[in-house]
């Protein structure tokens, strides 16, 4: 939720929660979530639509972006990298290194009669603030750039605080790079894999999980977010359902903010019945799946970042024949899954699969989600292990 612009006493609480933020060391482990949560502070003080940080590559003298919220894939692809030539207000922070400001790209001269200004105003983009992220030796580490859908003419948030913030994103680098491998580390949060949050959890693509839910929902509590971010991002979504509650599955996508309509036609959303997906003339063929899945693997799909799957797995407990396939098939994915930038999320009703079923899930699945929370899963078996004591 963005903080009440003009609000003083959300601009305290934002205060506090910086404070609160990067008091503490991070673990390398915890860059790429600490990145989200440096730029949701941003945005909720600015009161910003959109945002994404930077870091600076000194070899390739570029920016390139490490974590980003709210962006259309359009525009996250057009500004993964962003070079001092570039007409950005991240790429004038980036060369000048001072804090630059833009509230109506239309009226700037950073902007007029260039290309950068087409693609912002196709994507919405009608203001746009950069600010440096600089240590204390004046080390450039980055910048971060928030982006707002409508002129920004009366400011009505603190600059001080946005000011704040980069200092003190400095120097939690500054602390980390002083540590022994502490640039390796910072370099490795910042691979090209796509990141993604669900059920509290921020990650990197490609991930398995299994996902166990008492009610229907605690499922949508913790699964519509995922897809509606992925919606937003420009992301692939499937999603695998009973048929026969299509519509009622239709009616929670659109309350989250997804338009199956515009989705479904543009090939963005796949909404597939279980005929369509694990179950081909009332069978399941665990090589046949396997197969494809590893077909679609190599192939890949150039129009999308990232495919988010979310699976109804209650086919298993029909009456199809091969079902008893289904452990075997889960720990045979593992082979595939990582060769992809995907988020794969098998979801079971806990009243209804059997404790050994649901233990044999943990030792398949490398995360879990339990209770609404995903965690890496300590229980996780590699393939070549769990399908020998499988097979034995």
């Amino acid at each position: 939720m963005k903080m009440a612009k003009g609000n003083g006493n959300s601009e305290r609480f934002a205060a506090r929660r910086i404070g609160s933020l990067l008091a503490r060391q991070a673990p390398a482990t915890n860059l790429v979530s600490l990145f989200y949560e440096i730029l949701d502070a941003a945005i909720e003080i600015a009161g910003a639509d959109m945002g994404v940080i930077y870091r600076f590559d000194e070899e390739q003298d570029c920016l390139k972006s490490l974590a980003s919220q709210g962006f259309s894939y359009q525009l996250q692809k057009y500004f993964t990298i962003v070079r001092r030539d570039s007409n950005t207000t991240c790429a004038a922070a980036f060369t000048r290194r001072n804090r630059i400001v833009v509230n109506n790209i239309s009226t700037s001269g950073l902007f007029r009669s260039t290309p950068e200004i087409d693609v912002m105003r196709e994507l919405g983009v009608a203001a746009a603030h950069s600010t440096p992220i600089i240590g204390a030796r004046g080390r450039l580490w980055g910048v971060f750039t928030l982006h707002f859908r409508v002129p920004q003419i009366h400011r009505s948030y603190d600059p001080h605080l946005l000011h704040l913030l980069a200092v003190e994103v400095a120097d939690c680098l500054d602390r980390l790079a002083s540590r022994p491998g502490g640039m390796e580390e910072f370099r490795a949060s910042s691979n090209p894999h796509k990141s993604f949050r669900l059920a509290g959890s921020i990650e990197q693509c490609p991930c398995h999980a299994c996902a166990f839910f008492s009610t229907k929902e605690e499922e949508y509590r913790v699964m519509l977010p995922f897809l509606a971010e992925g919606f937003r991002a420009g992301d692939k979504l499937v999603n695998i359902i009973d048929g026969r509650h299509r519509d009622g599955q239709i009616a929670k996508l659109k309350s989250a903010g997804i338009d199956v309509g515009r989705a479904e036609q543009s090939g963005q959303l796949a909404l597939l019945p279980w005929e369509q997906a694990h179950i081909d003339g009332g069978h399941f063929d665990q090589d046949r799946m396997l197969a494809d899945l590893e077909k679609q693997a190599a192939a890949g799909d150039d129009r999308y970042p990232a495919t988010r799957l979310w699976s109804n797995q209650e086919w298993a407990l029909e009456s199809f024949s091969g079902v008893e396939d289904l452990v075997e098939y889960e720990a045979r994915f593992n082979y595939i899954w990582p060769k992809t930038n995907n988020v794969y999320v098998c979801v079971f009703d806990a009243k209804k699969f059997s404790a050994e079923i649901m233990m044999q899930m943990m030792r398949t699945h490398p995360f879990v989600i339990i209770d609404g929370i995903m965690l890496k899963n300590e229980l996780y078996v590699p393939p070549d292990e769990f399908l020998k004591d499988l097979r034995a």
